[in-house]
């Protein structure tokens, strides 16, 4: 389950790439990305 949301995240990054998207909003994916990272393996 968690391999297929990042799998999907991966996909949402790349397409987003092709079009011309804000810098901030970007960032904030990655931000979310990368909490979302600690958090689990903070449990594991």
């Amino acid at each position: 389950m968690l391999k297929q949301k990042y799998f999907l995240t991966g996909i949402f990054i790349l397409s987003a790439e092709r079009q011309p998207i804000k810098l901030a909003w970007r960032k904030i994916v990655w931000l979310h990305v990368d909490s979302e990272k600690n958090i689990n393996f903070n449990i594991a």
